[in-house]
């Protein structure tokens, strides 16, 4: 078992655990692709940083094989075939979290890790707008959409994944220091 008074702030206080020990400060999020396959991340929010561990694509956890894969269910077929796969993903979900939730606390090995790994300085984003309107593109299972406005670089927007409330997110990147503007029924028309 892993000391709670650890060093990093986001390490699993049990081996075997696949919750941080500051969950509120983490959040999970698709990041929707037309032409290429979706990219699912577990966020750390950190006053310089957001960093960003890609876990999966498509196929990033139970509830994304159970609802991508749900007509295969009604013909019985998806017991045999996708709760395999299903569980697969969530394995492979709680042991990359796992991985980055130690290696978090040093940068170079957190991006070095995967190269679909991002990092998103503070002094680069100019402007998150956060909205609470749910996207189909996971099916509902999500709490709203950030979009992150970066100078020099697109856009990347993100779908919140429905395990945290959007609010919870845009107050903890408010108190890390990111400017954030939540959008509103005017702003979204």
């Amino acid at each position: 078992m892993k000391s709670v008074a650890s060093a990093n702030p986001y390490e699993s206080p049990h081996v075997q655990s696949d919750r941080p020990l500051r969950a509120d400060k983490t959040f999970r999020g698709l990041q929707p692709l037309w032409t290429k396959l979706d990219r699912f991340y577990k966020f750390y929010i950190t006053p310089d940083a957001i960093y960003a561990a890609w876990i999966g694509g498509q196929f990033h956890d139970k509830t994304s094989v159970r609802c991508q894969l749900s007509p295969l269910y009604i013909i019985l077929i998806g017991f045999v075939a996708a709760e395999p796969l299903a569980a697969w993903a969530n394995n492979r979900r709680r042991r990359l979290e796992g991985m980055y939730d130690a290696l978090v606390a040093d940068r170079a090995d957190f991006l070095a890790a995967d190269d679909r790994n991002l990092e998103i300085t503070r002094k680069n984003v100019s402007l998150i707008t956060a909205s609470s309107r749910k996207s189909h593109w996971t099916m509902w299972t999500n709490s709203g959409i950030l979009t992150f406005h970066r100078e020099g670089e697109n856009a990347l927007k993100i779908i919140v994944r429905a395990s945290r409330p959007i609010n919870a997110v845009v107050d903890d990147l408010i108190a890390a220091g990111y400017p954030v503007e939540m959008e509103t029924a005017q702003n979204a028309a």
